[in-house]
């Protein structure tokens, strides 16, 4: 690993942490949806900055939608779905960050046999992580903060990882058939066109626009994107950027229990740890 790669994994932990925490703080304070909107109005306003510089990824992007139209389905599918997932993700950091931050990985558990569906190999050792997975994920519904919640925090947390779910399959047949900029620019795009059908009041539009914790939020979310995706495309290998995503988890567990006080920070830094150590090893494998 050179010096650029090692910087560039560095700002993808940094900012990951920061999305997260920023995040969290949004939710005490502002309306769930305000989520979908400064983090939508945010990422168009990261895309004209960045036009001239990803120029030919958009060239590549109006091909593959040309080439094939039904591509726009999953672009579709994918702006619904991280619609909800960002204005329910707001109900749940405001109840617990440690059980909105196992919300992936808890998805990641059944994810890669979903995708096997649509023609990805998995190896045995894969198959064996992924139910590992799923037995850490079952232990801290049942044992971890999650547990706390009540049913209305349990059926937030389900519907969350059943959506991510579906985001997981959406990604999978953009990439495999177009490329990034089609997959966030297009997603975000409808994602705003359903914030506006829903008509909300200015009040909700100025909180989100407006305010520190929303501007904050927004703006970490669309950073941890473009340098997700671009990292991802020109940097690093795909394992190597959800390796760097992986090790930010046992950071923030830690952040819910010493700011949040959610459980103690040894407790959280197991479970923490735990899924760090399966997830790198579902993306070596």
């Amino acid at each position: 690993m050179n010096v650029e790669m090692i910087k560039w994994c560095t700002a993808l932990l940094l900012i990951v942490i920061i999305a997260r925490l920023s995040h969290k703080v949004a939710s005490h304070h502002l309306p769930a949806q305000t989520a979908p909107i400064f983090v939508g109005v945010w990422l168009l306003i990261g895309f004209v900055g960045t036009a001239g510089f990803f120029q030919n990824e958009w060239v590549l992007a109006y091909r593959h939608i040309v080439e094939k139209p039904w591509i726009a389905l999953p672009v579709l599918a994918k702006g619904a779905l991280i619609t909800f997932f960002l204005n329910e993700s707001m109900n749940l950091y405001k109840k617990s960050l440690s059980a909105q931050n196992f919300v992936i990985p808890s998805m990641l558990s059944v994810g890669p046999l979903v995708l096997m569906l649509f023609g990805e190999q998995l190896s045995l050792m894969q198959l064996v992580l992924s139910v590992l997975m799923g037995c850490v994920g079952l232990a801290f519904f049942l044992f971890g903060h999650l547990s706390e919640l009540g049913k209305q925090g349990k059926k937030s947390f389900f519907y969350l990882a059943l959506s991510a779910l579906g985001m997981m399959v959406a990604d999978y047949l953009i990439i495999d058939n177009g490329n990034w900029v089609l997959l966030l620019f297009g997603s975000t795009a409808f994602q705003i066109v359903i914030v506006l059908l829903k008509r909300y009041k200015l009040s909700i539009w100025r909180q989100a626009l407006f305010s520190w914790r929303g501007t904050l939020a927004g703006v970490a979310f669309a950073i941890h994107e473009f340098i997700s995706f671009y990292q991802m495309g020109t940097i690093t290998p795909v394992t190597i950027t959800v390796a760097v995503k992986a090790g930010a988890i046992p950071f923030i567990q830690l952040a819910a229990a010493i700011i949040w006080k959610e459980r103690t920070w040894g407790e959280q830094l197991i479970w923490g740890t735990l899924t760090m150590m399966i997830l790198i090893g579902l993306a070596f494998a």
